[in-house]
């Protein structure tokens, strides 16, 4: 007898003789061989199934891990920006700080030159009450 391997499975190939026409011997023999190659057969499609399903469960578990890693990775980019927001507001801040220290020296400079030097109106009005005088 024959054996072969057809897509991973076990073939046997059998001459023309049915097991009807043989002797009961042979026919016995011919019902355990098929009984093992039907157990070989179930086996095998068994073992096949469970790799199937340990790769469907790979497939899902690395999935699952990178839907993680996108979830963290989307964490980080909001919590990033946020912190550039942040920033940003504490810049603008200052700076408005900044501006309004700015403006209030000037404002308290353009005092003290007013209380330092009389109006012009007035200063040309005393010059005129110097030259009536002299």
């Amino acid at each position: 007898m024959a054996h072969g391997t057809r897509e991973g499975l076990l073939v046997s190939t059998r001459s023309t003789q049915s097991p009807g026409r043989s002797t009961g011997g042979e026919k016995q023999h011919w019902e355990e061989e098929e009984e093992e190659e039907e157990e070989e057969e179930e086996e095998e499609e068994e073992e096949e199934e469970e790799e199937e399903e340990e790769e469907e469960e790979e497939e899902e578990e690395e999935e699952e891990e990178e839907e993680e890693e996108e979830e963290e990775a989307e964490e980080e980019e909001e919590e990033e920006e946020e912190e550039e927001e942040e920033e940003e507001e504490e810049e603008e801040e200052e700076e408005e700080e900044e501006e309004e220290e700015e403006e209030e020296e000037e404002e308290e400079e353009e005092e003290e030159k007013e209380e330092e030097q009389p109006p012009p109106a007035l200063t040309y009005a005393a010059q005129q009450h110097e030259r009536q005088q002299h």
